[in-house]
């Protein structure tokens, strides 16, 4: 964390440099690049990836807007009862998980307050902090059990959706923003950190 925020800081020095015009616009446009970081367990959310943000400016203060994240996992496991082992407790012979896809798809919706006065460097770029919160769908192609009898078992791949809350926090620094969050993913995905950097594309 300590890394992050001197991170944040040295780039508020250099936003300067990279300042462009006053906002004068309601729409502007994001892409960057993603890590997010949970325990390396079952169901984990640790990837790298991308990431695409669309956003309202409502007014000088709150802005509204959406974040898709397609996102490489570490791993893909989906777990079955009796935890991931060599061999199921309950059915000798089968294996107790299977591995899902190495990838999730993450979609935000979310709602940003900016942070104290707004400052702007030498050639009008933004630079300010903000927090906000969000609401997270999580997507993951993984294998389930659709039925279960005496020494054996069927499963099948479907996908797998969560519901989830996070928490924002970062800042604008010209054309560059920096963010990072802390959201929880539902029972089938590991909470965790995320932490981004992009580049504003359209404004």
């Amino acid at each position: 964390m300590k890394t992050r925020l001197l991170l944040i800081s040295f780039l508020m020095i250099a936003a300067t440099t990279f300042a462009q015009q006053k906002e004068d616009k309601s729409f502007s446009l994001t892409a960057g690049l993603v890590y997010n970081k949970s325990n390396m367990k079952f169901n984990t959310m640790t990837g790298v990836g991308l990431f695409f943000e669309p956003r309202l400016i409502v007014n000088e203060r709150f802005v509204v807007g959406y974040r898709f994240e397609p996102m490489a996992l570490a791993y893909g496991v989906a777990v079955y009862p009796g935890g991931c082992t060599e061999e199921h407790p309950r059915y000798p012979g089968m294996p107790s998980c299977r591995e899902g896809a190495n990838y999730v798809l993450n979609n935000y919706l979310f709602g940003d307050f900016r942070i104290g006065k707004a400052k702007y460097g030498p050639k009008g770029g933004l630079r300010q902090f903000y927090t906000g919160l969000s609401l997270n769908l999580y997507t993951h192609n993984r294998f389930i059990i659709t039925s279960r009898e005496p020494g054996n078992w069927k499963d099948t791949q479907r996908w797998v959706s969560n519901l989830g809350p996070g928490l924002r926090f970062g800042a604008y620094l010209g054309r560059i923003q920096i963010n990072l969050s802390y959201n929880l993913s539902g029972k089938d995905f590991q909470p965790f950190l995320g932490s981004s950097i992009g580049y504003q594309i359209f404004r």
